[in-house]
C-alpha cells in the first residue's frame, strides 16, 4: 500500500490512520495496480474535518 508507511507516524506521536477506499468502479479500475480516483480523496477530507468536529479540534 502507498500510505501504511504513515502510520508508523502514530509511533511518535498520537493520531489517527484510516483506510480510505479510493476506488471506483465505474472508471474501471482493477487490482492489483495502484490506481485511485482522486475525487474519493474529498471523502477522507470530509470524514477528518467530522471527527475533528466531534474532538472539538476545529
Amino acid at each position: 500500500m502507498l500510505a501504511e508507511v504513515f502510520s508508523n507516524y502514530q509511533d511518535a506521536v498520537s493520531g489517527l490512520f484510516i483506510f480510505l477506499c479510493t476506488h471506483n468502479e465505474e472508471k474501471g479500475f482493477t487490482a492489483p495496480q495502484v490506481q485511485f480516483d482522486e475525487e474519493l480523496l474529498l471523502n477522507g477530507v470530509e470524514f477528518y474535518t467530522f471527527v475533528s468536529q466531534k474532538l472539538n479540534l476545529m
